[in-house]
């Protein structure tokens, strides 16, 4: 194996790893904060909050840190350090402006935004308390930018370590303010309970902060290499106004796809309670807890196995950037399999245990109350998780490859679907129907991605069908062993926590043993991860962190 591809996937286990485990601390967060907030009614302002949010911040920051990272790799492979300095300078200004311009106007549309977004409840206070929190999160949309831009350049140069690092830092902080804070104000001061949402949202600010300032103590002590580099430089660095082109024709298309990425969410907390209410299958209340459920309890664990496609769409660009740039088409073809290949083979198995053992992972992190509901819309969930990895990782893959029009298409199709599937379903199926229509989203958006890799750069997917029957087979041997377990009575508890987490400790553990033991009879995981053996995987981090991680 080349040490481009080895690095490129080790760059993204390392990534996904720092990712994980920030989304950890972000499944551990949500268990005190549901108990802080009162419940779930009070989360769907927390999930509604963040949706919105999140389109802001994929607007100010989504595209410019992915075209500053492919470019700063261009111009880094072309030895070409002025330009990267410079890259890194615009940037910073560009997103600083964006998210001030953003955040203000978040701010000003925050009470006609809550109260549409709650128009069939129309509850004066709820309205009132959604605005609030739309304002606070506006400071973030001023902040996080700025992270983006530090965290855009240093994944250019293949930082990877430190990009995971400030991940895990980020929401380290955030969750310690929320639950601190949150305690405080709510069971110190009686405050009422919605007030711990206010400092769940007011977390993220300060959590931006934290990383922030990490960043700028990494970046003194590593900004001198790039400058000490670019003084030998005998030519001078790209004009600004080349640079500026270049960043909006690769950041532009980026934000359009980031908004129609995430339109499943958008759809959802747009749309979703007005539509069961006003249809009548559902009341305000049933709604609004349906909702906080599936956005926030369902969709914090489902976020465990998506944390592969935030972690590959962020390692793969400056690799295939650089393929690209040298044309070697046939290592891009080489990358394209070996992504799929390691995401499918991890991401399935984990959506695979979150489905058998819903129950008692969700009685385990929420309690006993709204354990129906919570267990059956987490089901639902894990099916969506399953295009949840695949798909945004096809969408990177494009955009890095230049094919920008056939991206926007894409998902463009895929809204659409989302859109009508939505509107036809929920009214008679509820959270289901808004599940299904996710699915229906992803799945279009995930053929369509992958014919046009097929089409334009040769891509053949005979090998990852092939290792697709191997993980189903190997996914029916782990189903056969829990399916043994409930039939003799050794089921996972759901009325004893010390008990349950046990229990899921010694079933996953066995799970994950007989996956590897069946997949490893057909040679699975020594192809995927390039080994003879099992314990091949061992040596390779024992034998030095360095050489893996370069």
């Amino acid at each position: 194996m080349s040490n481009k591809k080895q690095s490129l996937i080790a760059g993204a286990l390392t990534g996904s790893l720092g990712i994980l485990i920030s989304k950890a601390l972000g499944i551990l967060y949500v268990v005190p904060l549901t108990n802080l907030a009162g419940g779930g009614i009070n989360m769907s302002f927390y999930s509604t909050s963040y949706t919105y949010y999140d389109l802001l911040k994929n607007i100010t920051s989504a595209g410019i840190p992915f075209a500053v990272s492919s470019l700063v790799a261009k111009y880094y492979l072309k030895e070409d350090y002025k330009t990267v300095l410079i890259l890194r300078k615009l940037a910073t200004s560009i997103l600083l402006f964006t998210g001030l311009v953003c955040g203000v106007i978040f701010i000003l549309v925050s009470s006609p935004l809550a109260e549409y977004t709650l128009e069939a409840g129309n509850s004066p206070k709820d309205i009132e308390h959604l605005a609030n929190l739309f304002k606070i999160l506006s400071v973030a949309v001023m902040t996080v930018p700025l992270l983006s831009a530090m965290r855009g350049y240093y994944q250019g140069l293949k930082y990877m370590k430190e990009y995971a690092f400030s991940q895990v830092l980020e929401q380290f902080a955030r969750v310690l303010f929320l639950i601190i804070a949150g305690y405080v104000v709510v069971r110190v001061m009686q405050y009422d309970n919605v007030y711990a949402v206010y400092m769940a949202v007011t977390a993220t600010s300060i959590a931006a902060i934290a990383a922030i300032i990490y960043y700028i103590r990494f970046d003194r002590k590593n900004v001198n290499v790039i400058i000490e580099l670019s003084k030998k430089q005998s030519t001078n660095g790209e004009p600004i106004k080349k640079l500026t082109k270049e960043l909006l024709l690769l950041g532009l298309p980026f934000i359009v796809t980031s908004f129609l990425g995430n339109s499943k969410n958008i759809v959802n907390n747009m749309f979703f309670i007005n539509t069961a209410v006003n249809s009548g299958y559902y009341t305000y209340d049933q709604a609004r807890l349906a909702l906080g459920v599936l956005q926030v309890q369902a969709g914090k664990l489902i976020s465990i196995p998506q944390v592969l496609a935030l972690g590959f769409s962020a390692s793969l660009v400056p690799y295939l950037t650089e393929t690209y740039i040298e044309k070697n088409f046939k290592l891009v073809r080489q990358n394209v399999l070996e992504i799929l290949n390691t995401v499918l083979y991890i991401g399935l198995f984990l959506c695979f245990m979150l489905f058998v053992f819903a129950r008692p992972i969700f009685y385990l992190l929420y309690g006993s109350a709204d354990l129906d509901l919570g267990t059956n819309i987490l089901m639902f969930a894990c099916i969506m998780a399953m295009f949840g990895i695949i798909t945004p990782i096809t969408t990177t893959i494009l955009l890095t490859l230049r094919l920008k029009k056939k991206c926007i298409l894409n998902l463009g199709i895929g809204f659409f679907v989302k859109v009508v599937t939505f509107f036809a379903l929920v009214p008679y199926t509820g959270y289901v129907g808004a599940v299904i229509s996710s699915v229906l989203c992803s799945l279009v958006i995930l053929v369509i991605n992958l014919w046009d890799l097929k089409k334009l750069y040769n891509v053949k997917y005979i090998n990852v069908f092939r290792n697709l029957i191997i993980i189903t087979i190997s996914l029916l041997a782990v189903n056969g062993f829990v399916f043994i377990l409930y039939k003799i009575g050794l089921d996972v508890s759901t009325t004893n926590r010390i008990v349950n987490i046990f229990q899921l400790a010694i079933y996953g553990s066995i799970s994950l043993c007989i996956y590897i033991f069946v997949s490893s009879y057909f040679n699975l995981p020594q192809q995927v991860f390039h080994i003879n053996s099992i314990s091949g995987i061992l040596k390779k981090f024992k034998k030095g962190g360095n050489n893996w991680w370069e």
